[in-house]
């Protein structure tokens, strides 16, 4: 019986046997990626370099507005007429949030998810 590797090496297992064949370089259960292959931390390192700084003092707040037009834009993709007074009470409930957040890591968060109910408020 000829193995993978090439003539002349055979695969250690006699006629009938069965064996499971291990591939060199081969990712284990449930891996993405082979043994060895370093991009995917590489990479997230790196996104999570970009991340820091673009979180910078100060970097953050020219997304306020892309993130407050992606709240009307979920208003109009909204399949029928929001409630108001649910929109209003779920803004001011994530503005306090934010406002209670401001020594936090996730001041940038909560922000951007008030930013998204107060359009979304607003549009209603």
């Amino acid at each position: 019986m000829q193995a993978i590797g090439g003539a002349g090496q055979s695969s250690g297992f006699g006629a009938g046997e069965r064996g499971n064949l291990a591939i060199a370089g081969a990712a284990g259960a449930g891996g993405l990626a082979p043994a060895g292959f370093d991009v995917w931390s590489a990479l997230v390192a790196k996104l999570r370099s970009w991340v820091h700084a673009e979180a910078g003092p100060g970097r953050l707040l020219p997304w306020v507005p892309v993130v407050f037009g992606s709240g009307i834009a979920l208003y109009f993709a909204a399949d029928h007429e929001p409630v108001l007074p649910v929109a209003v009470a779920v803004a001011i409930v994530l503005c306090v949030g934010a406002l209670l957040a401001r020594r936090r890591k996730l001041f940038a968060l909560v922000v951007m998810l008030a930013a998204v109910a107060a359009s979304f408020a607003t549009a209603t």
